[in-house]
């Protein structure tokens, strides 16, 4: 399992799937981990639209995203 350190966190998931999928946000202030019902709506439907392009690879997926000011431009981008 990866850890991250953040002062604050929030994991949103996905629309029950065959495999989980989390979208997991670290944010420096509490307000940034807000996030609108249509904008998780429409993350949702991102993930299952994937979804039906082919079978899991793996048993769950975790994406991470950094919401902070402190990271330099492009560290910890990974493709």
């Amino acid at each position: 399992m990866l850890r991250f350190a953040a002062r604050y966190t929030r994991q949103l998931d996905s629309h029950p799937l065959p495999c989980p999928v989390h979208l997991d946000l670290l944010a420096d202030e509490p307000t940034a981990l807000d996030v609108s019902p249509t904008d998780l709506a429409e993350l949702q439907a991102l993930v299952a639209q994937a979804s039906r392009s082919s079978a899991p690879a793996i048993s769950h997926y975790d994406a991470l995203v950094s919401l902070s000011d402190q990271l330099s431009p492009g560290v910890g981008l990974e493709h």
